[in-house]
């Protein structure tokens, strides 16, 4: 999902751009996959961080963005098989400070699976946050970013990029991004009720959801924004009453069409 932009331009091009073939992991988790019992993977594994902690240490002032990503991939790899590599953090920050989409993204990816809203290291990551949540940054930035603040939260960070958020949800002509800022926002009213001011902002809100759920026909813009309408309705339902002939009208309409399959699935929406 953070790599969303990426994904688009594999399916468009059925090439994997540059940068992002790393021969290294594939190789580490064929030999992961080969081993026979715990033991064996266990060894397999400490082999490898070992590996790149030496590595670490001899590159330590000629390391590049490539290297970085690699360890970094393989060690989020590690840490998804249960094993704690903390050590690499510093170099996942590095490449989510970086100017290449390839390096930011991949330190995206590997914060937004480490960290949680409270982790000791998180405000190491708020400036770049900052940076590529503003209105003016790059589209792909925008995404990674509000796709990542989505699954890590926290009281702190969703105060610190709330108003960024919403500037971006309310101004954007970016359907991608906006899907992905009402799916941070969403986070962001769960974790800090207070940065959303339902009572002043409800018939912006209303508007937005209105325009979508009348004349949006893809399916995850629309499925973000009842998300966030369900979200603000559990805590204020009685500001959204005048939304209800919409969402009735758009179920409905759903309901009567016959082509709404997703993978095989009727209508799972």
């Amino acid at each position: 999902e953070m790599l969303s932009p990426y994904v688009n331009d594999y399916r468009s091009s059925n090439k994997i751009p540059k940068g992002w073939t790393i021969r290294g992991l594939t190789s580490f988790i064929s030999k992961v996959r080969a081993t026979t019992d715990d033991d064996e993977q266990y060894r397999v594994i400490q082999k490898e961080i070992a590996k790149i902690k030496k590595k670490l240490l001899e590159q330590k002032k000629t390391m590049t963005n490539y290297h970085r990503r690699k360890y970094v991939i393989k060690l989020l790899y590690i840490h998804l098989l249960g094993v704690e590599v903390d050590f690499i953090l510093p170099e996942s920050f590095n490449l989510l400070y970086s100017s290449k989409f390839t390096s930011k993204a991949m330190g995206y990816v590997y914060i937004g699976v480490v960290l949680h809203g409270v982790h000791i290291s998180l405000p190491s990551t708020y400036e770049a946050f900052i940076t590529d949540t503003k209105l003016n940054s790059e589209v792909c930035n925008q995404i990674i970013s509000l796709a990542a603040i989505a699954t890590i939260g926290g009281a702190d960070l969703s105060g610190l990029i709330a108003p960024s958020i919403k500037q971006l949800l309310l101004k954007t002509e970016n359907l991608e991004v906006q899907q992905k800022a009402m799916m941070a926002l969403l986070r962001i009213f769960r974790d800090l009720p207070d940065q959303v001011d339902l009572k002043f902002q409800t018939r912006v809100f209303l508007q937005l959801f209105q325009h979508i759920l009348i004349s949006s026909d893809n399916k995850g813009l629309v499925n973000s924004a009842l998300s966030l309408m369900h979200g603000f309705c559990e805590k204020s339902p009685e500001n959204f009453v005048d939304i209800l002939p919409n969402v009735i009208d758009y179920f409905e309409n759903v309901v009567n069409k016959t082509d709404n399959e997703y993978g095989n699935i009727y209508q799972p929406w």
